[in-house]
């Protein structure tokens, strides 16, 4: 058995968890992004996929599920006006 192992919640989770509750009685879900990434981590990677001078991530690959309008290899600026 592990000993010492503990994981950090945090307040925005938290706080996620106890609105969905109050509202709906029970925990309905976290959402998560229809699209798995790679974090544009290079100047040259920004450049190439023209997003010079910020952050992003490109797609690398989607939820075949969920119709999000993403495609592989669109550039994510930002989500619900955050960077």
């Amino acid at each position: 058995e592990a000993q010492g192992v503990g994981f950090i919640i945090p307040a925005k989770v938290a706080m996620r968890f106890l609105e969905d509750f109050r509202l709906n009685g029970t925990f309905t879900h976290f959402g998560y992004p229809p699209f798995l990434w790679q974090c544009l981590e290079t100047e040259d990677m920004r450049a190439y996929y023209k997003a010079a001078g910020r952050g992003g991530v490109r797609v690398i690959a989607t939820d075949p599920n969920i119709d999000s309008g993403l495609r592989v290899d669109d550039v994510v600026l930002e989500l619900f006006g955050v960077p």
